[in-house]
């Protein structure tokens, strides 16, 4: 993971100066980086990237944004969990359950998981 997590870096700086901070591809970068740190249970600094890419599609607020935005909670979520950070995970989750509720309906299998 040593490795991919450097050139994930190495490419979010790249797409950071050539599309700016908040294009869908810096921000997919981002996210990708964030794994990998949970991955190398690098909690922290994943969940400050998860945050950042959570406020910059909440922000960019377009459809596929909004399907991002619960792809990143449930990632924070995660995370938070993994911190043992079981009140803001909660947070976390009830915010997930109603974007999903919100996108898909209270109906949906995706709004139930």
């Amino acid at each position: 993971y040593g490795e991919a997590q450097r050139l994930y870096r190495r490419v979010l700086r790249g797409r950071q100066a050539a599309l700016g901070g908040v294009h869908s591809q810096t921000l997919t970068t981002a996210t990708r980086l964030a794994t990998v740190l949970e991955s190398q249970h690098q909690l922290g600094e994943a969940e400050a990237i998860y945050r950042q890419s959570l406020q910059a599609h909440s922000a960019n607020g377009s459809e596929i944004d909004r399907v991002e935005v619960i792809r990143t909670l449930r990632s924070l979520g995660r995370v938070l969990v993994k911190q043992c950070n079981f009140g803001s995970a909660e947070s976390v989750c009830r915010l997930l359950m109603n974007n999903c509720e919100e996108m898909y309906g209270l109906a949906n299998v995706d709004s139930l998981t």
